[in-house]
């Protein structure tokens, strides 16, 4: 009986692989339909342009405060600049600690984060539709009151000299380094971070007026997925 069965097995394997050509791949299945969610769009006053995406899937609102900058944005003498700004920007401003920041975000149950590229600077973070309001006031003050202090300041160049160090000693980052200088020339996309030179000349004042002049409500965007259920105000 085990005889029969082990010879069915394989009369059956060897059909399975005569009915598949394996030379060809297989044909895809149809696309699944995806419908967009409604996005609506509208400048404030002061220049800032909204753009909300509901999604009532989960309670959740993902938000991105970007402005037009970054990395094209940063003067020859000091590549990196737009990059420190966003590293910095986070650590405390005005009227805020960085304890005070990190405690009420986590408070919250939300997240908080600056990132910056070739093109932008933002403020990302995340949190539960209930608690939006009190995380776009702390966004806000983070874009338009960030302190960049001298002790800041000076722990972000010792760092991001050690950071360099360790990219340097990366052949991947040389070729990338190398790559963008021949490609682009003078042009700003050609660096890819600060050199050491550079943040031993990074002072307070150019975060300061970094910031003064790109961070400003007629050159960002407010991004907003909303996912609470109900619409957002607007």
């Amino acid at each position: 009986m085990k005889r029969v069965l082990i010879v069915a097995l394989l009369a059956s394997a060897a059909l399975i692989a005569q009915s598949f050509d394996r030379t060809k791949p297989p044909e895809p299945s149809a696309p699944h339909p995806y419908k967009l969610p409604p996005v609506f769009e509208a400048r404030l006053l002061n220049g800032l342009t909204v753009v909300l995406v509901e999604d009532a899937r989960v309670p959740l609102v993902t938000v991105r405060l970007a402005f037009h900058c970054g990395n094209r944005r940063d003067p020859k003498e000091l590549p990196g600049l737009a990059s420190a700004v966003a590293d910095l920007m986070t650590q405390a401003t005005s009227t805020r600690g960085f304890i005070q920041i990190v405690e009420a975000v986590d408070t919250m149950g939300g997240s908080l984060n600056a990132s910056s590229g070739a093109d932008h600077v933002a403020v990302n973070g995340s949190i539960e539709s209930e608690n939006l309001a009190p995380l776009l006031d702390i966004m806000a003050d983070v874009a338009k009151n960030a302190e960049f202090s001298d002790i800041d300041l000076r722990l972000y160049k010792q760092n991001r000299k050690q950071t360099l160090a360790r990219q340097f000693a990366q052949n991947s980052y040389i070729a990338n380094y190398v790559f963008r200088q021949v490609l682009f020339g003078d042009h700003p996309y050609s660096h890819i971070g600060p050199t050491y030179d550079s943040l031993d000349r990074l002072t307070h004042q150019a975060l300061v007026d970094y910031r003064n002049i790109w961070l400003v409500p007629n050159n960002g965007f407010l991004i907003m997925e909303h996912g609470s259920g109900r619409r957002c105000p607007r």
